[in-house]
């Protein structure tokens, strides 16, 4: 399944696990070892069939312009930005609001809408200011919710971020509590401890407003 761009010479497609092994040399680049999970893991997840590898082609040459991973989660409905990353020699150029636009098309048909993991910004780093902006320009909004990326110790901080594909103002507590959940018990299902920090944040979630400002 694939889904072709206004630009005639870009494709946008799924990928496979020989795919995954093309681009894991880039992954290891474009991400710190803090946030990447290994080869095999992404191989079984890729397995599982809810977990899907999203290629940015160029059609010529058959050269990847960027990617994204995402999983598909049944139990809410929901989508689940886990990677997106765009070629460095193409960055800026429109390529990164174009990936995730086109995905959303290709395996949002349905569903209440997408979540994202944003950094936290600290002080004067501009590059996570300009990601903030970037997703907020996608129409993301910010959850109020104290979330954790799961890891050996307690747990990780970070922001998440929700784009809805509806128009509904408020995203239920249940949705998201059966997001998280899901996103733990199988994307960090190689963190032993997941459950522990799990239980510090779950009860905490509330219906959310997501409507306009």
């Amino acid at each position: 399944m694939s889904t072709t761009t206004q630009n005639q010479n870009i494709v946008i497609t799924r990928g496979n696990e020989n795919d995954l092994k093309r681009i894991f040399p880039q992954f290891e680049l474009d991400f710190p070892p803090s946030e990447r999970k290994s080869f095999e893991h992404l191989s079984m997840l890729l397995r599982t069939g809810n977990y899907k590898l999203i290629l940015m082609k160029h059609i010529d040459s058959n050269e990847i312009l960027g990617y994204a991973m995402i999983y598909s989660v049944e139990e809410s409905n929901t989508l689940w930005l886990d990677y997106i990353a765009i070629n460095s020699n193409h960055q800026s150029s429109g390529y990164g609001s174009l990936l995730f636009n086109r995905l959303i098309e290709l395996e949002g048909s349905g569903c209440l809408g997408i979540f994202i993991e944003i950094e936290i910004p600290e002080e004067n780093d501009i590059d996570q200011v300009r990601r903030i902006k970037f997703y907020e320009r996608l129409n993301s909004r910010k959850l109020n919710i104290e979330y954790k990326i799961p890891d050996e110790n307690d747990g990780f901080r970070i922001d998440l971020y929700f784009k809805s594909f509806t128009n509904d103002n408020t995203l239920p507590s249940i949705a998201i509590q059966q997001t998280i959940q899901t996103i733990y018990d199988n994307i960090h299902s190689d963190v032993e401890n997941r459950h522990l920090i799990l239980d510090s944040i779950i009860n905490t979630i509330k219906d959310t407003y997501i409507g306009p400002i």
